[in-house]
């Protein structure tokens, strides 16, 4: 049920959380929340601990169908590094991730870029819009 890895700073586990048997317990309007506490229980359970961090990703996966009818089963994928416990997709992918695995060339061009500098144009008058005070003030004399 459980695939285990270990990495730098905590481990990395993938489980499959069956969700019906729980969710059918509650009322219909209230599924989704029942499959939600059903993850979080599950993995203070089997992760021994009680600060879990469920993803945004994994969130909406769950909340796809609405609050009526959640998956009946879910694959997470659980990382844990100083006692947090994280769960996730296992196709999801961390920001932190993302930023680390750039390569260094393209970290080399975003530094070298050069922000455009804007000029501002003089404001242009329309035809329905009146003068401003001053710019009257300044044609009368």
């Amino acid at each position: 049920m459980a695939e285990k890895t270990q990495k730098q700073g905590g481990s990395e586990r993938v489980y499959t959380i069956p969700l019906r048997k729980e969710w059918l317990k509650s009322p219909r309007a209230k599924r989704g929340k029942k499959a939600i506490n059903t993850i979080k229980v599950f993995l203070s359970r089997h992760m021994h601990s009680d600060n879990i961090k469920i993803s945004k990703k994994l969130n909406e996966s769950v909340w796809k169908r609405g609050i009526k009818k959640p998956p009946a089963k879910i694959k997470v994928m659980v990382k844990e590094s100083e006692g947090v416990v994280t769960a996730s997709l296992p196709d999801e992918v961390s920001i932190k991730e993302k930023i680390s695995k750039k390569p260094e060339t393209e970290k080399i061009k975003e530094s070298e870029e050069k922000p455009e500098i804007k000029t501002e144009k003089p404001e242009e008058k329309k035809a329905g819009e009146k003068p401003d005070d001053k710019s009257e003030s300044k044609i009368k004399e």
